[in-house]
């Protein structure tokens, strides 16, 4: 079994789904995708799977649904929930964190916040499981 931590990056845009997935490879983790909210349940299920970055606007589930169903599952408890969005306001930040998300990032990400959110939440899992 490989060592390296899972992350799901589901995004419904290609380049931006293959460059987040890029960007993770090269930081050291292994990366799942999904185009939809169904895709991204099932890989966020995974208990191996230690963060999901989802988009907020994906197809056939919102990522906030896909993150509320997430969180209300046993085996989630420790995932780390990211919700993307392109909408800067409070509406959504409030909506993401009352459906379970740990944070809710703006777009364009900043890539060295995300890789510091990452690598803390690792640290914690980590010690968590030893």
């Amino acid at each position: 079994m490989d060592k390296k931590p899972l992350v799901v990056v589901a995004d419904d845009e290609p380049h931006v789904r293959e460059t987040m997935a890029y960007l993770l490879r090269r930081h050291g983790f292994r990366v799942q995708t999904a185009a939809d909210g169904a895709t991204a349940l099932r890989a966020g299920s995974d208990p191996q799977a230690a963060a999901v970055l989802l988009d907020v606007g994906l197809p056939d589930m919102s990522g906030t649904e896909v993150c509320r169903r997430l969180r209300a599952a046993d085996r989630t408890h420790d995932t780390l929930l990211l919700l993307v969005t392109g909408r800067d306001d409070l509406a959504t930040q409030e909506e993401g964190l009352a459906a379970g998300a740990d944070l809710v990032l703006t777009k364009p990400l900043d890539e060295p916040r995300l890789f510091a959110l990452l690598a803390r939440h690792m640290a914690e899992r980590h010690g968590s499981e030893g």
